[in-house]
């Protein structure tokens, strides 16, 4: 099982997406599965080694259940009686849970891309230089430590979004905001950063007119996720006999 620590930051990283949110707590689970096996002892039997991967797929199923992700419709898990490995089991699993979760990932991927603008080289130099004042202003400015600190985490998030491939607008437009409103509160000696900051949102708004953002979709859709077959009768460790002695 993995901490609770593990699942707040597999669900704040969705940001209320539960297909995305299921990929990421799947994701965990498989590391702690991976991790048990390789602590296995030397010498284990089917008993052990079908508590791993009934384990995995019990809590894997949890959160399919938890999120209401539309994955295993009518699937059971194999019970611990049955005598012989459920390996083949547990890889049919994985494989449809893999299935599912890279069509989640290439969802959101595109969904980023949606939301995210490609810089010249020139515009990354011009930010970067804007960037580098901004700071200078910040640290010598008189304002108090735990704003300074603020702004501080604000840009350096900004300048490192920056340097990727294509920039997220949620990461610039949380530089553009929060920097602006708690220059506008604070002492004058911090009132050149937000010229230099509107000289940044220029240049943003000169590439997003050079490289138009597709509209996303009215609703996120729904993936769905395919079925396994429904599990053989179990079979129990051992039967009792027809006749019953008394």
């Amino acid at each position: 099982m993995i901490s609770d620590d593990d699942l707040l930051q597999a669900m704040r990283e969705s940001r209320g997406d539960k297909q995305l949110a299921f990929v990421k707590l799947e994701r965990r689970f498989r590391e702690t599965f991976k991790k048990n096996m390789a602590s296995l002892p030397e010498e284990y039997g089917n008993v052990l080694l079908n508590s791993l991967y009934i384990e995995y797929m019990n809590h894997t199923v949890a959160a399919v259940k938890a999120l209401r992700v539309p994955l295993f419709e009518g699937w059971e898990l194999p019970s611990h009686e049955i005598n012989q490995s459920v390996s083949s089991v547990h890889q049919d699993f994985t494989a449809a849970v893999d299935n599912y979760s890279l069509q989640v990932r290439l969802a959101a991927a595109e969904q980023v891309l949606m939301y995210s603008i490609h810089l010249t080289d020139e515009d990354k130099r011009k930010i970067h230089h804007f960037g580098a004042r901004i700071r200078d202003q910040i640290q010598k400015s008189a304002v108090r430590e735990v704003k300074r600190d603020q702004l501080l985490r604000l840009l350096n998030n900004f300048l490192r979004e920056v340097d990727s491939d294509y920039t997220k607008m949620e990461v610039v437009g949380a530089f553009i905001t929060g920097a602006t409103h708690i220059a506008r509160q604070s002492l004058e000696d911090l009132d050149p950063i937000r010229g230099w900051i509107e000289t940044i949102a220029d240049i943003f708004g000169t590439a997003q007119e050079e490289q138009p953002l597709s509209l996303p979709p009215a609703q996120t859709k729904q993936i769905p996720g395919p079925n396994l077959p429904k599990q053989p009768a179990r079979t129990p460790r051992a039967e009792l006999d027809d006749d019953i002695p008394f």
